[in-house]
């Protein structure tokens, strides 16, 4: 029985030393940021900041797009999207990209290229533009999708199957209104 019991131990710590060593050796050769908690829990590094809901990361090893669950911000591009926007709203569609180029100026504040941010996958990991879905948390701990939210630099967005922070997105959009920040303000 010990006999069995000391074996197991060795191939454990044995295991666990060349998880360590490859993951060592993958680290000095590569820029990738392995995933911490298995498949919907994740480590990404800040390479730039598409726009204000989107960021560009190193995940696993490749640029991705990482959209954030649960807001909106205008955008900033003269797309299909903005153009849709202006005439769902009837706003002016050089407004709706001066508020997104703010949205994305704000965000380039709270978010630094090479910052390690921890994301958390929901039910659908990806959207029909391949765009990886994650609710990304700061060093500090916040959540910034809610931080970006309350700051007043985007508005709640439901998609279907992700919704884990709806009331909270939905808490700081009232509160950005109520207070007038950011997008939100008098000047606008």
């Amino acid at each position: 029985m010990q006999r069995k019991l000391s074996n197991s131990i060795v191939r454990a710590v044995v295991a666990a030393l060349c998880a360590l060593i490859g993951g060592l050796i993958a680290g000095r050769s590569t820029s990738w940021v392995k995933p911490i908690q298995g498949p919907n829990q994740a480590v990404v590094i800040v390479d730039y900041v598409t726009d204000g809901d989107t960021l560009t990361v190193n995940y696993l090893g490749t640029r991705e797009r990482l959209r954030l669950i649960g807001i909106d911000s205008p955008e900033s591009f003269d797309d299909e999207k903005a153009h849709r926007d202006s005439a769902r709203t009837g706003e002016k569609l050089s407004s709706i990209l001066k508020k997104g180029d703010r949205s994305k100026a704000y965000l380039a504040t709270v978010v630094q290229r090479g910052e390690k941010l921890r994301v958390d996958f929901d039910i659908d990991k990806r959207d029909r533009y391949d765009r990886l879905l994650g609710y990304v948390y700061l060093p500090s701990g916040e959540l910034l999708n809610v931080k970006i939210v309350r700051d007043g630099y985007a508005k709640p967005s439901t998609n279907e199957g992700n919704h884990r922070y709806k009331r909270e997105i939905n808490r700081a959009y009232t509160e950005a209104k109520n207070d007038r920040r950011g997008l939100w303000g008098r000047k606008n």
